[in-house]
């Protein structure tokens, strides 16, 4: 009655990802352990019969530019070494029409662009001053405290309706 679905290679890597944009089915991976920054984004083909890449990213210059989502408290090959969720991957209906992952990171929401690699911030939470939010751990070294923290399970795609509910 059913039948068998269809999934990328995912041996060593994260899901970090499952989820809809505009009729097409996405799956974000991390790609392993030594590149926590490099992900892999298939999409299934129209017919739902294989996945293809659609995208190879690299969200290092992301990690750069907000070193506060650094755990330093984690081996760099720890699957949470970085304080970073994929919320959704949003895409148009058509072909040539722009894509963007949207990441959580502390305190903010970021829309990272997946054709020309540039990103900005959506969103941030709370006050803007990181450093005074900062505490020292047993080794001297600086942590920010997470307190708000969304990964995949905490985004649902919001769609405007005239129905009251």
């Amino acid at each position: 009655m059913f039948d068998k679905f269809p999934m990328p290679n995912i041996n060593e890597r994260r899901v970090a990802y499952y989820g809809e944009s505009s009729g097409y089915l996405h799956l974000v991976q991390v790609h392993n352990r030594q590149k926590l920054t490099f992900y892999n984004i298939y999409e299934m083909n129209s017919d739902g019969t294989e996945w293809y890449m659609k995208y190879q990213v690299n969200v290092e210059d992301v990690v750069n530019t907000f070193p506060h989502m650094i755990r330093h408290y984690h081996d760099p090959t720890n699957w949470n070494y970085l304080a970073m969720s994929v919320l959704c991957v949003v895409r148009g209906k058509k072909e040539e029409e722009e894509a963007f992952m949207i990441l959580h990171i502390p305190k903010m929401v970021i829309s990272y662009n997946l054709r020309d690699n540039t990103f900005y911030k959506l969103h941030e939470f709370g006050n803007n001053s990181i450093e005074e939010n900062q505490f020292e751990d047993e080794d001297g070294d600086y942590e920010v405290p997470i307190s708000l923290q969304f990964d995949r399970f905490s985004a649902f795609q919001y769609v405007e309706s005239l129905f009251c509910m």
